[in-house]
């Protein structure tokens, strides 16, 4: 065979070859696509849709009490768009269509201004084109925006080209809900955290199965870049998701910034660990404020640190209004409340304070009693020694009488119910909120009678003093006013009495002179801290050892506090003051420490709440002969109109928004008061509530000076508005 035909003969086989592959590879097409077609095709539908896939419920807001919100979800919105049907507006010669598009970018670029990632709208369009060129068909959509915010969505939906229908634009919206807090410097650790979905503490966790609602169901299709839609045209869900329920709190805004302000700067002038303040009614137990700061970490580099710690370092990371410590000397009300419905003493009693040391009988190895300060104080009457918060005025009284039946005292502590939780219903953490007595022991028995070897929460030492402020009826604090829905309660918590008669009448009374003796006697350990006060007070400074984990008694580590009421003559207001120092902190005693920040918290609330509260209503108006101005929320504005008789033009100004507003031939004339490009709004005349609130909405700190309406601002209208920035308010 010649090389030609050997030639020919390797083509020929090789072509055969070559063709029985072809035709067996169409063979087998043609098989799977006539004979298995149909399996193949349920096998990628098993892929592609995806049944009772779960659709996220709304959850639940979470209200102040005159309805301002702490925390809600808010819903955002990926856009993605499928490039089979939106090329039409690519590739048609239509000019209208191609105008069309171009005015949508533009719409687009303009409203994505103030973002750091803007586009030119061109180059926004560009980038469309480009989607449109797509090869593959899962890369037909082709994902516009993640997380588009609502209010975006709702300007975004009305342009051209998006505002023609899915079925032109091809258009697909994804919802899910964003946890938002207007007011995340306020109460953060009360109202609590939701993160992926997940409630991680606080009210959002506590009543987690209130605010989840019930989550739907749907079948969708799986589309590409991550995107999905729902298999019938129209959207129809398999199970409807059920928003969750509102939550209204008892807690109010400026009350809680009030609380929180004070303690921070005592917080930051003091270098201490970390405090609490709790602010409640004394008729109802509604808490009106809790406010927790401190160091995020709680050891020995920052207790027996010399650091000087700023005011950013110091933030919510615990509920210490629930961390159970030996409260000190606060707790001496109780023990004179125990002597007093014994009919053991009244408080004219004379005792011996023996100068400020008393070696008690059987004391071993020299043990003793002894006061802060050696007074030099003898015999005196058993107010004078509450007043000057005497260790060994409360223990020999407590000797005295209870030392030959230590289980009566005990006794006495379990019919006044003292080991009852009064909080329970304030699920923000697990409350451990009870007093718990050790006096197992002689010393142990003396030492509780002045608030060692017993262990309770400010919460709970708070509701005691509640009870002595308001007659004797214990009050159960509780923090949940109502659950609704759709604006419809659906579940409302009413003032609840523990105990009418914690304590007769005449012992509340004697308790009462004793507590305004501790603010304003010659002997009060908080006797200089409130006469410049344009109401009286009246309260109990607590001092005491500050025990945990490696801090020993010899490292001399102290709690400061403060409990009280006012108005002293007509309480209205209870509140408490806890706060834990370091190694360093300048100061310690309770009267140094806690009881300037309760005067402060008491003095501003007394301004706003409480000094001449019908004309705090009107506070809002500057007034001459023929005209009225206001400047605030609508809300304030419609009350006011109620009282005057006035007529309203307000230009469709919802409850929350705010408005300026001036009053003449009775009729008050609205604008409605946008921040545009971030500047600063005008607060001038604002109540100092509607003032804080807007301020802490826009991301700013306040500081306020003065009593009445807005006066000065520092940062001036107009001004770029800088997150975090502090304002300062001058109020006349």
């Amino acid at each position: 065979m010649n090389l030609k035909d050997d030639i020919s003969l390797r083509a020929s086989v090789l072509f055969f070859a070559v063709s029985i592959f072809c035709i067996a590879i169409l063979g087998k097409a043609t098989y799977e696509q006539q004979i298995r077609g149909g399996f193949w095709r349920r096998v990628f539908s098993k892929f592609s849709i995806k049944h009772n896939v779960p659709i996220e419920a709304m959850r639940g807001t979470i209200y102040s009490d005159d309805n301002k919100i702490l925390a809600a979800s808010m819903p955002e919105f990926d856009v993605v768009i499928d490039m089979s049907v939106a090329k039409e507006y690519v590739k048609s010669a239509n000019v209208e269509m191609a105008k069309k598009l171009d005015t949508f970018f533009m719409k687009y670029s303009e409203i994505n201004a103030s973002s750091d990632n803007n586009k030119s709208w061109g180059a926004y369009k560009k980038e469309f084109v480009e989607a449109a060129k797509y090869e593959s068909p899962r890369d037909r959509f082709y994902l516009f925006e993640e997380n588009m915010p609502y209010e975006k969505y709702i300007a975004f939906k009305q342009f051209p080209f998006a505002s023609d229908g899915k079925n032109k634009n091809g258009i697909i919206y994804k919802k899910t809900f964003k946890r938002i807090k207007p007011l995340p410097q306020l109460a953060s650790i009360i109202v609590g955290k939701v993160k992926d979905d997940n409630a991680t503490r606080g009210l959002e966790y506590s009543f987690d199965s209130v605010l989840r609602g019930i989550t739907g169901k749907q079948t969708i299709k799986l589309l590409g870049n991550n995107a999905s839609m729902p298999i019938d045209e129209d959207g129809e869900v398999d199970l409807t998701p059920q928003n969750g329920s509102d939550i209204h709190t008892n807690l109010n805004i400026l009350i809680q910034e009030i609380a929180r302000d004070e303690l921070k700067k005592k917080l930051v002038e003091n270098q201490s660990l970390y405090g609490c303040a709790i602010v409640m009614e004394v008729q109802t137990g509604k808490i009106k404020a809790i406010a927790n700061a401190g160091l995020s970490r709680l050891d020995s580099s920052t207790i027996f640190s010399s650091r000087v710690y700023a005011e950013g370092e110091y933030d919510e990371y615990e509920n210490y209004a629930m961390r159970k410590t030996e409260p000190g000397s606060t707790l001496k009300l109780v023990t004179l409340m125990n002597l007093l419905e014994d009919r053991k003493i009244d408080i004219n009693t004379t005792v011996d304070l023996e100068g400020g040391k008393w070696i008690y009988p059987n004391a071993k190895n020299g043990d003793f009693i002894e006061d802060a300060e050696q007074h030099g104080l003898h015999q005196v009457p058993v107010e004078t020694a509450f007043a000057a918060s005497s260790n060994v005025g409360m223990s020999k009284l407590a000797y005295k009488f209870y030392s030959t039946n230590i289980q009566a005292y005990k006794n006495r502590l379990n019919a006044l119910k003292l080991n009852r939780d009064s909080a329970d219903d304030i699920e923000i953490v697990k409350p451990e909120t009870h007093l718990r007595v050790r006096p197992n022991s002689l010393p142990d028995f003396l030492r509780s009678s002045f608030g060692y070897v017993v262990q309770t929460s400010p919460i709970r030492m708070l509701s005691i003093y509640n009870a002595i402020a308001n007659n004797g009826a214990m009050m159960k604090p509780y923090l949940i006013s109502a659950f609704s829905s759709e604006g419809v309660a659906s579940k409302e918590f009413q003032p609840t009495v523990i105990n009418q008669n914690f304590c007769s009448k005449a012992t509340c009374s004697s308790l009462k002179k004793c507590l305004q003796s501790v603010c304003y006697s010659e002997h009060g350990t908080a006797k200089d801290k409130f006469k410049d006060l344009s109401f009286m007070v009246a309260g109990k400074t607590g001092t005491s050892y500050y025990l945990d984990k490696g801090i020993k008694l010899s490292d001399r580590i102290y709690q400061s506090s403060f409990v009280g009421y006012f108005p002293a003559n007509s309480p209205k207001y209870s509140c408490i003051v806890v706060i834990v120092n370091r190694k360093n902190s300048p100061k310690h005693f309770g009267g140094d420490v806690a009881a300037p920040v309760f005067k402060n918290i008491a003095n501003r609330i007394y301004s706003v709440f409480i000094h001449d509260s019908s004309a705090a209503k009107s506070q809002y108006l500057v007034s001459n002969n023929s005209s009225l101005y206001y400047n605030g929320f609508t809300g304030n504005a419609s009350f006011i109109m109620q009282k005057v008789g006035a007529n309203s033009q307000l230009n469709g100004a919802r409850f929350n928004d705010i408005v300026t507003a001036s009053y003449n031939a009775k009729t008050f004339v609205g604008v409605k008061q946008k921040i545009v490009n971030n500047a600063m709004p005008s607060l001038k005349g604002m109540s100092i509530k509607d003032a804080v609130y807007l301020c802490e909405t826009i991301g700013l700190k306040v500081n306020v000076h003065g009593k009445g309406k807005v006066n000065k601002q520092s940062v001036a209208e107009g001004n770029k508005i800088k997150f975090g920035e502090q304002i300062n308010l001058e109020l006349n």
